[in-house]
């Protein structure tokens, strides 16, 4: 039996004993809610996918969707943010070794070390282009 069960198994019946009991009927409440909250929680955890690339090679082409219109880059004022579009890839994908400050540094083409030569062979055309 959890500590959660037990909890309320002890709490009713202290209010079976004295119906007029409301301070034990809202710790019940309280405790069947915060329950019902972490059994949510835990049922809607996104799994994240898996980069299994450099994160400069994410960096660019991610930097290249939202350059090319297909993904809008998060931010404040329409201005797009590196930092927050990096803290949302962060959220969503799992790197073998990155920090969100890396991440933020390859999101930024003028940062990302990507070569030139490498850059070329990652063609992402505008939206508008493909529609």
């Amino acid at each position: 039996m959890t500590d959660y069960a037990k909890d309320m198994m002890h709490m009713i019946m202290q209010i079976e004993k004295d119906a007029d009991n409301q301070k034990q009927i809202d710790e019940l409440k309280g405790i069947i809610s915060s329950f019902q909250n972490d059994k949510s929680n835990k049922e809607h955890k996104v799994q994240k996918l898996k980069w299994l690339g450099k994160p400069e090679q994410f960096g660019y082409i991610f930097s290249e969707l939202a350059r090319q219109g297909f993904i809008e880059m998060p931010g404040t004022n329409g201005e797009g943010s590196y930092a927050k579009y990096a803290k949302v890839c962060f959220e969503l994908f799992e790197f073998k070794t990155n920090s969100l400050d890396n991440l933020e540094r390859v999101l930024n083409p003028e940062k990302n070390v990507l070569s030139d030569s490498n850059r070329a062979k990652i063609s992402i055309p505008d939206i508008k282009d493909i529609s």
